[in-house]
């Protein structure tokens, strides 16, 4: 067969939207124009989530100036659209031709899209027609956004506590107990994130609380993984509790306006957590960490709290 002589390959959305949840339906238009023939059997519309990562152990050295390099790419999503029986088989002529087409993004088991220095998942709707005979691909993707956030146990409350004896000859005695909360485990990008934080001290000296909001990388390539954990605020100071004395406090602490959802894959998980810390002169602090969910307002309808 003679080539195509493909002049226009275009992907058009409905709506001009680029932004998804799941469930949503992902619909528009396939934009073709050639001045010779097309099988429709070259034509593929597809849906692709795409979850890759990659980072390198043991850069440059003296000895050895190339580190070793982990890279790891898989298809979370490949849906294929199955063009309507009125199309198949069919010999498109020379001219302008329009394809419609529609997926719907499953309800769960998806992860949000996502991009960072050492990974991305990213989600996109893809046209490419194969001319085999002059080996020749044509492809064209159109990036969206996708929404999946985690909707279990949003609602639930969340905490812990820590505490010590304080045994410093000269410097420091007694007993301290750090008990810190939240009053549940979701939130939103933006919102203001209440600490409750409980200092009982019994000790001879004076203590202070403060709260750092951490986020958690995990980048996986089979049995080898990365983790990073990167502080997405400076810590809050608490009020100081002297000697002898407790103290009850809500420290505030709000999430960034660009807080990326959290998210559960098999190549890439970002998590979230509070670290509150007691800072104890002479002595090594106490430590909570409250994890949480960053995740949207309409996950809370659908939240299951078992």
């Amino acid at each position: 067969m003679e080539p195509i002589h493909l002049t226009k390959l275009d992907i058009l959305l409905a709506g001009d939207t680029k932004r998804f949840s799941r469930a949503d339906e992902v619909s528009g238009l396939l934009q073709i124009t050639i001045k010779g023939p097309l099988m429709l059997s070259a034509v593929t519309i597809g849906l692709v989530c795409m979850a890759e990562c990659r980072w390198v152990e043991n850069p440059g050295t003296r000895y050895h100036r190339e580190g070793h390099v982990y890279h790891n790419k898989r298809k979370l999503l490949d849906y294929t659209y199955q063009i309507p029986g009125k199309y198949a088989d069919n010999c498109l002529s020379p001219g302008d031709h329009v394809i419609p087409f529609m997926f719907k993004l499953p309800e769960k088991d998806i992860p949000s899209s996502f991009e960072s220095t050492h990974g991305s998942v990213t989600y996109f709707v893809e046209a490419v027609i194969d001319e085999p005979a002059i080996n020749e691909v044509h492809r064209i993707g159109y990036p969206i956004v996708v929404e999946a956030p985690i909707i279990n146990n949003l609602n639930l409350s969340v905490g812990g506590s820590s505490e010590k004896d304080l045994s410093v000859i000269n410097l420091a005695s007694g007993h301290i107990t750090l008990i810190a909360n939240v009053t549940k485990k979701g939130f939103l990008s933006g919102e203001l994130v209440e600490v409750h934080v409980t200092v009982d001290n019994k000790s001879s000296v004076d203590v202070t609380p403060r709260a750092t909001l951490y986020q958690t990388q995990v980048y996986m390539c089979g049995e080898r993984h990365k983790g990073l954990e990167v502080p997405l605020t400076n810590p809050l100071v608490g009020t100081l509790v002297s000697a002898e004395s407790s103290n009850d406090e809500i420290i505030y602490l709000r999430m960034p306006a660009e807080a990326s959802l959290s998210i559960k894959s098999p190549i890439i998980t970002i998590k979230y957590f509070i670290h509150v810390t007691l800072d104890i002169p002479h002595a090594i602090d106490l430590h909570v960490n409250l994890p949480i969910i960053v995740t949207t307002g309409s996950a809370f309808n659908l939240s299951n709290n078992d």
